[in-house]
């Protein structure tokens, strides 16, 4: 039921939106910077780094494995056009109080979409839709405006009784993958100023959630936030958001107009990735804030179905104005962390330490997973008297394999991997920051183990993790190889997954036995047809050996969603300690949903 009630916030906004609406006469303003020329496609997104590139095959909607499936704003006046991709977080436009905007949608989705901005007014507003058939959402018989007038005002089963809002605005008609339906314009007069978030107001607890939406900053006279609020320094937008990986990929449009229509649904909704300006960390850079002692405006913005709650580690900001209303001067407070409901918005001041540094932004009910693996999730760092000046270069080619390199800790800002152009393989670094480096396999690759896995750190840790300390500049090398299975040792034994079936669904329990100790950790991985899939887990208790040095573990196992469903699958454990320790499934098994 929470779920519900959080999707149906963007109802209320709407419904707002719509009855708002009066008739201006729209005039182009020059001051409006943004992308205001879209087309809604298919795309795909890989986690937690966040790069978008286009849906593949004939028709161009699938997604490679490892993605997810998106429904994204494309910038329609981009060079070349295949940049014009905009990632969550990309969506972004800035105007000045008293300015006109609109915004020409065309669209390749074979359903309608629309664009609202709750606590602007559409001017040119002809909606809102509304459909007949829940049942047929998109293919059932729609009217215009006002639900249709029944024809017997007393009869409850009356037919125009049944009609339900399918979009909040006038719709963009659908076309179809490379071939967008007619344009649509919308168009908001007498922008006011405050923070405000772009969403798409047909289905929206689901288009929304797919990628449509971004989010609307509009200033006041000189650049302030509000009339009255001095200019500050320098201004951040924080826009949180999350992704239900099941919900994305079983969001096929061309089912939703079947004669049988397939329409995911909401209700049971399990995000897994949770973003910050539409990176999960460690793939997010550290962000400028300026000069330490300067004064910074943090925009906090919601695009999320669920409730979370920004906190600045040791520091305090005052919240100036929520929704795009500035406070009176005597409700205006002084908070560490925002309760940022779905949908909403919040403008507070910040003034930088005295000092440079980073400063910890996380979110408290700590979301703070990659599909269940940490650290992960909404958390990034400001960056205060930047950039720290100690450049840290990373590179994945050390061998014949292939893989990742992250950091994952503070403050992040490495997601490295060599055979990807554009991929983050540099952060400078104030002087005596610590950074820990994690390596992750690309399928069919490993890092070599310890003391041969890495050049160019000052120490590594008993799970092969890479330790340095930036004195300076430094440059560090992953040494990854071909993998194939190792042979199994009778001192460390696999006691499951042996054969049979391995659900993805629900948790799975790895266990092992050994006749010495294996040292405090073991690791664990995943192979299919003696080739390296994934690490499941780098460093997980071995377990208490007794007084004979015997003993036995296990581990909980969740199935990240990239994993895909098959047969010929293995699992190796090796203990971090004694590499000669190690063990195989004697016998494959099956990946099923």
């Amino acid at each position: 039921m929470k779920k519900k009630i959080l999707t149906n916030a963007y109802t209320v906004w709407a419904i707002i939106t719509v009855f708002l609406t009066i008739g201006i006469a729209w005039q182009a303003d020059a001051a409006v910077v943004g992308p205001t020329n879209i087309t809604i496609k298919h795309a795909c997104i890989s986690m937690p780094d966040g790069t978008v590139t286009a849906a593949t095959g004939t028709p161009a909607v699938s997604c490679p494995a490892g993605t997810i499936k998106m429904w994204l704003p494309a910038d329609n006046t981009a060079v070349p056009p295949a940049t014009g991709l905009l990632a969550p977080g990309s969506f972004v436009i800035t105007a000045a109080v008293g300015d006109n905007l609109s915004i020409t949608v065309t669209n390749e989705l074979t359903v309608p979409v629309s664009l609202v901005i709750p606590g602007q007014v559409l001017s040119n507003n002809g909606g809102p839709v509304w459909f007949a058939d829940v049942a047929h959402p998109y293919t059932s018989a729609t009217a215009v405006g006002t639900r249709p007038t029944p024809a017997s005002t007393s009869d409850p089963e009356d037919p125009a009784y049944k009609y339900r809002v399918r979009s909040f605005s006038h719709e963009t008609p659908p076309g179809s993958p490379g071939v967008p339906g007619a344009a649509a314009t919308y168009t908001w007069n007498a922008l006011k100023a405050g923070t405000y978030l772009i969403l798409s107001g047909t289905h929206p607890s689901l288009q929304v959630q797919m990628g449509i939406y971004g989010v609307l900053i509009v200033k006041a006279a000189g650049g302030a936030p509000y009339a009255g609020i001095p200019a500050p320094a320098q201004e951040v937008t924080l826009l949180f958001s999350e992704i239900d990986p099941a919900i994305h990929n079983s969001a096929d449009d061309a089912l939703m107009v079947a004669v049988t229509p397939t329409i995911p649904s909401t209700n049971d909704y399990k995000p897994k990735y949770f973003l910050i300006n539409g990176k999960a960390f460690p793939a997010g850079n550290p962000i400028p804030i300026g000069a330490a002692g300067s004064t910074t405006l943090l925009r906090f913005v919601n695009a999320g179905l669920d409730t979370y709650v920004p906190l600045l580690q040791s520091q305090y900001m005052q919240v100036i104005a929520e929704d795009g209303y500035l406070k009176a001067a005597n409700l205006r407070f002084n908070r560490y962390s925002v309760d940022l409901h779905a949908g909403k918005t919040f403008d507070a001041l910040l003034t930088n330490p005295a000092a440079a540094g980073y400063i910890p932004l996380y979110d408290r009910r700590l979301y703070l997973s990659n599909a269940s693996q940490a650290p992960g999730g909404m958390m990034t760092y400001l960056e205060v008297g930047g950039p720290g000046g100690n450049l840290l270069t990373v590179a994945t080619n050390g061998g014949t394999g292939t893989g990742k390199v992250r950091a994952v800790t503070l403050p992040g800002g490495i997601y490295c991997d060599s055979s990807v152009v554009g991929s983050d393989c540099t952060q400078e670094y104030f002087a005596g920051t610590q950074v820990k480096l994690a390596a992750v396999a690309n399928q069919g690759s490993q890092l070599n183990p310890s003391p041969t896995g890495w050049t160019g750190c000052d120490s590594l840790t008993l799970a092969n993790e890479c330790l340095i300390t930036m004195t300076g500049a430094k440059n560090v090398t992953a040494n990854f190889t071909l993998a194939i299975a190792p042979t199994g040792s009778t001192l460390l034994t696999l006691k499951k997954p042996n054969s049979g079936k391995v659900k993805k669904s629900k948790p799975y329990v790895i266990k092992w036995k050994f006749k010495v100790p294996p040292g405090p950790t073991i690791k664990i991985d995943l192979y299919q047809n003696n080739l390296y899939v994934a690490g499941i887990a780098d460093a997980v208790f071995a377990g208490a050996p007794n007084t004979k040095g015997k003993g036995k573990g296990q581990f909980e196992w969740t199935l990240a969603p990239g994993v895909a469903e098959g047969t010929g699958y293995q699992v190796v454990i090796t203990s971090n300690t004694d590499l000669t320790l190690t063990d195989i499934s004697n016998k494959t098994f099956k990946i099923v949903p």
